[in-house]
């Protein structure tokens, strides 16, 4: 489809240890037109193996997890692998937590990466319009999915490349079916 030819949906996931409010980035993909470009562990910072194997539901084993590129590399290998495209992601705010530099600004203060918030494009597609905050109420990445009738790729939402993929398939979707049509 020509329209995202050089797009490419990113997703980062993170989760917490019992007990902790720390959430500990876990993973990363890549999705493009063609498929997964990249999918990959995260090693989370300053925990020992015995900890990472108290992680529920982890995107990788907890061996792979210990074995893993450390956050300071992953986010360099990232980061060249998005020059020059236009990254789809879903709550941009949150994955700039992640990957400060998606917010990067030149000399000039313009931003170094194109970034398009499908969360925000897809709002009017699946809430109402909230007249207290002048926007629309924002959806879950699952509630849109299930809206407009796509299905998740297995393991299913909460996995890095089929969260990338559903940023990229609803993308797709609203490309396609424009929420406002003039006639």
């Amino acid at each position: 489809m020509e329209l995202i030819k050089n797009c490419v949906a990113l997703d980062t996931e993170s989760r917490r240890l019992p007990g902790s409010s720390t959430y500990h980035w876990l993973s990363v993909a890549v999705v493009g037109p063609g498929g997964a470009i990249l999918h990959m562990p995260v090693r989370p910072i300053g925990l020992v193996l015995e900890e990472i194997e108290m992680f529920n539901n982890p995107p990788f084993s907890p061996e792979i997890l210990f074995q893993a590129n450390p956050p300071s590399v992953v986010r360099n290998m990232v980061k060249e692998l998005l020059r020059g495209l236009t990254v789809l992601v879903w709550n941009e705010k949150h994955e700039a937590e992640q990957l400060a530099f998606l917010n990067e600004k030149d000399q000039l203060g313009r931003k170094v990466f194109r970034v398009q918030d499908v969360m925000r494009r897809a709002a009017p597609y699946v809430k109402h319009w909230n007249d207290y905050f002048s926007d629309y109420e924002y959806p879950s990445l699952q509630m849109t999915a299930t809206h407009l009738d796509i299905e998740f790729t297995e393991p299913g939402w909460h996995d890095a490349r089929a969260d990338a993929q559903m940023i990229l398939d609803i993308w797709r979707y609203m490309e396609s079916n424009p929420p406002f049509q003039v006639n």
